[in-house]
């Protein structure tokens, strides 16, 4: 960023985009810590910010992903601060802060492409094993004012008991 002229066309752009991915990297990070306070079934795998071909021009980009013997788990993990909203129609994430309002594109419905590709490749592949999605956000400097219809939220700090009552769950 110290290379670009202040009066360039694309400086405000450029460095939106460079918070934005900081943000993402720092709240993804800091869910991770909680991650390691569990005490996970013997073999089990996760996996972070995995990008998948799952067809020609078919793609999974998953934050974070936990394969164990008894179930899967995809976390979407967000990073926002202020009051946010779950938007019907269109499906946005709409977030509220100081005044001012952003949209972004709707966490539910990439979780939810992820899930569909994942059960697809997973019967592909003649694996029956439960799938659980959630939305994590990282910091509680958020406050949800209408969640979402099909997936569930947690806060990072609650992902210990969370995968807890996962790890009880029978080997498939």
């Amino acid at each position: 960023m110290h290379r670009f002229p202040l009066n360039h066309p694309y400086l405000q752009e450029f460095t939106s985009k460079i918070k934005a991915i900081t943000a993402g990297y720092i709240g993804e990070s800091y869910s991770d810590r909680f991650l390691q306070q569990i005490d996970f079934p013997k073999n089990h795998a996760i996996f972070k910010d995995l990008y998948v071909q799952t067809g020609s021009e078919s793609f999974l980009q998953i934050d974070t992903l936990i394969v164990t013997q008894k179930y899967i788990a995809i976390f979407e993990i967000k990073n926002i601060k202020g009051k946010i909203y779950f938007q019907k129609n269109p499906k946005q994430l709409v977030r509220e802060l100081n005044g001012i309002t952003t949209t972004y594109k709707c966490p539910e419905q990439q979780i939810l492409r992820h899930y569909m590709k994942l059960q697809k490749l997973l019967l592909h592949l003649k694996i029956d094993i439960p799938i659980h999605n959630q939305i994590i956000f990282a910091y509680s400097s958020i406050h949800v004012m209408e969640p979402p219809e099909k997936v569930p939220v947690l806060m990072a700090c609650d992902l210990p008991n969370h995968l807890h009552k996962l790890n009880q769950l029978p080997d498939v």
